[in-house]
């Protein structure tokens, strides 16, 4: 937050801004230009630094009733004659309410190993500002409860990429936590102001969170009593997070020592390549850069970058892949840099 001060006609203005980018930096220069009516002093120049966090997504557990899936729908906790269902608990999780079920009790989807029953978010991810649908990598985190005694010690979650991408499983116990996140990992999700749907496929992405009854009485399977069904277990849905990180998917970067005179886009390293490969690019000003990948018929295959950089010497991979994560096939394709009015072109060649 910002407090400005201005020239006005019954002595200072002030004014309140708040400055905080979507682009995951440190140091990001912006310029605001005040306009008056006293034409001879316009436009007042104001530079604002400010360190940009990124975008996050928090699905929350509360929103299931009407955008996730069940098995059947959640009743109030606790429900002694509906064991078997989703039961939503107003206190002990994320927003002040949490689902749980009784693991021995639920009912599922026959679909799925040992008829597990399931729950499915689905988070929206917005498009940022003047851009378009593209995939961008997130953290991925659990909301689990802390200190309890009596939850699942085999949560099982899948966390499904966006535009089909590997799916990836963390099995993680849910007792007796330190701390209310857990790390599921980190995977791609499309930005496209639209959510999957149950049995739509992981267009966009999506997260499953499963209650495999195997694996719990394997968990138990040394001990004299199985715990989770002498004492009424419950497995807990609370929220999912998607925190953004730094870096899109399939592209590194590395800043180069020194500070070029001139702006410069270098061949690509090695060319040909299969499948990765790096471009230099040096910027004597700090700006906008775009860097784009287009096929030979000159359309779009991948925004390599789109963000604001400092002066300085960069470094970029591909890693031949499109926009919506898939590998492109061999051929020759081009890459054009965008930094303020400096536009150039190159082709490189990539063989399998």
């Amino acid at each position: 937050m910002f407090l400005l001060s201005l020239p006005a006609v019954n002595g200072t203005q002030k004014i309140a801004v708040e400055f905080l980018p979507d682009t995951i930096a440190n140091n990001l220069n912006r310029t605001i230009s005040v306009f008056s009516n006293d034409s001879t002093k316009n436009p007042f120049t104001i530079i604002l630094t400010g360190n940009g966090v990124g975008t996050g997504v928090v699905v929350e557990e509360s929103d299931a009733q009407a955008s996730y899936t069940f098995p059947q729908n959640p009743v109030v906790f606790p429900d002694q004659a509906n064991l078997n269902k989703w039961q939503n608990s107003s206190t002990g999780g994320s927003g002040g309410s949490t689902l749980l079920g009784y693991i021995y009790h639920l009912d599922g989807d026959a679909s799925l190993p040992n008829k597990a029953a399931y729950v499915e978010y689905f988070p929206l991810i917005p498009v940022l500002d003047g851009g378009t649908a593209e995939l961008d990598t997130f953290n991925v985190y659990a909301r689990v409860p802390v200190g309890s005694s009596n939850s699942s010690p085999r949560a099982v979650y899948k966390v499904f990429p966006g535009a089909g991408g590997e799916v990836q499983i963390d099995t993680i116990n849910q007792n007796n936590r330190g701390s209310d996140r857990v790390l599921l990992g980190r995977a791609a999700f499309l930005r496209s102001n639209t959510r999957d749907a149950h049995g739509s496929g992981a267009i966009n992405g999506y997260i499953r969170l499963e209650n495999d009854t195997a694996l719990v009485s394997l968990y138990y399977k040394d001990s004299l009593i199985n715990r989770a069904r002498q004492d009424s277990f419950f497995i807990r849905a609370d929220a999912i997070i998607l925190q953004e990180v730094a870096n899109p998917t399939g592209v590194e970067y590395e800043v180069l020592p020194n500070i070029p005179s001139t702006f410069s886009l270098s061949q690509n390293f090695p060319n040909p390549f299969n499948p990765t490969t790096k471009i230099q690019f040096g910027l004597p000003l700090a700006g906008k850069v775009q860097m784009t990948i287009y096929d030979i018929l000159g359309r779009e295959i991948r925004k390599l970058v789109n963000e604001q950089y400092d002066a300085g010497m960069y470094s970029v991979q591909w890693d031949g892949k499109n926009n919506l994560g898939k590998q492109v096939a061999t051929g020759m394709y081009i890459y054009q840099i965008r930094a303020g009015q400096y536009v150039q072109t190159k082709k490189m060649l990539l063989v399998k």
